[in-house]
């Protein structure tokens, strides 16, 4: 019997893993046995060291690129040895936020996918800010996310003003008339999700051609740039230093405003998780350690001067008697 797919779709920041946090966290309570395959656009996977630590069976990252069209070929490699050694009772998919759903449906159509996977229909996550902040901008990626989508959960209501909500539904209506919408705030995803993602249903939004090798040009793609960070474990950051450089980066004090920005830090009384998305900056302490610290930020250009000034003020925020060299950037 093929192994049920969920493909967890969304911009940077929308609230993906923690949506998928949620579903794994459900699943282990109904004995299910689930993997994770994530794939982000940064080098260094900051959601798969989350998710390690999550109900998930066997978390598999494909990190640096995007397996809608530059690691397809890795994608396709990751969902057979899944296939084959994990043998879960269901997999879920989180793709970067600049992926294209559309492309990832045609590699699960692929004649030897079809036969290892049901895919369910697709779940993308939107956040009504960076959805209303991204209207009007040339972001086709963005909005084949919303368009290829069978189920919406629209996150982070809590921090839309009525006028802004109320501007957002419409927006999101026309959008994509046919998809069930799931509404949440303060982070407590609907009970039904679950539920809306239960039929298998592979052709939904966009059907994807069919095929052993998938004769198809993939559309264009958002481009994107990344600049990634790693520090020892050893190496201890000052809280107020992390703060006031996520502050920063939001504020595009640096000459550019990413799109996402993401670390874990070993930091005073622990491990903290730092979000940086088109709604603001989320901090979560109490994150458990997995070794080395790490950030990666994502932009839509990164030019060399503001990766130099971003560079010196992550490495202001260690604590001078705890610093240790750097062991990864990109």
């Amino acid at each position: 019997m093929p192994i049920r797919a969920h493909l967890i779709a969304g911009f940077l920041g929308a609230g993906k893993t923690t949506t998928l946090l949620h579903l794994l966290r459900e699943l282990k309570g109904r004995g299910e046995r689930c993997a994770v395959l994530v794939n982000e656009f940064g080098a260094l996977g900051i959601d798969g060291t989350v998710l390690a630590g999550s109900s998930a069976l066997t978390v598999k990252e494909i990190p640096d690129g995007c397996i809608c069209c530059t690691l397809a070929g890795r994608l396709v490699e990751a969902l057979a040895e899944i296939a084959a050694k994990v043998r879960p009772e269901r997999l879920f998919v989180e793709p970067t936020g600049l992926a294209r759903p559309e492309e990832i449906r045609r590699i699960f159509a692929l004649e030897d996918m079809a036969n290892l996977y049901a895919l369910g229909p697709v779940l993308t996550v939107v956040d009504p800010l960076t959805f209303l902040k991204l209207q009007g901008r040339p972001m086709p990626f963005y909005a084949g996310q919303i368009a290829e989508a069978d189920v919406i959960v629209t996150n982070k209501l809590d921090r839309t003003a009525p006028a802004d909500l109320a501007r957002f539904r419409a927006a999101l209506a026309k959008a994509n008339p046919r998809a069930r919408v799931l509404e949440t705030s303060y982070w407590k995803i609907p009970a039904d999700v679950l539920e809306a993602l239960g039929t298998p249903n592979q052709g939904a939004a966009g059907a994807a051609s069919t095929g052993k090798h998938g004769g198809h040009e993939p559309r264009e793609h958002a481009r994107g740039e990344s600049l990634s960070f790693s520090r020892p474990a050893a190496t201890r950051f000052a809280l107020a230093r992390l703060r006031a450089f996520f502050a920063e980066l939001d504020a595009g004090n640096f000459g550019v405003r990413p799109w996402r920005a993401k670390g874990i830090f070993h930091a005073e009384g622990g491990h903290v998780l730092f979000n940086l998305s088109g709604s603001g900056v989320d901090e979560q302490a109490g994150v458990k350690n997995l070794g080395e610290s790490r950030c990666d930020i994502v932009a839509e250009k990164l030019p060399a001067d503001a990766r130099r000034r971003i560079e010196e003020a992550f490495s202001a925020c260690a604590v001078p008697e705890c610093t240790g060299q750097k062991t990864g950037s990109a």
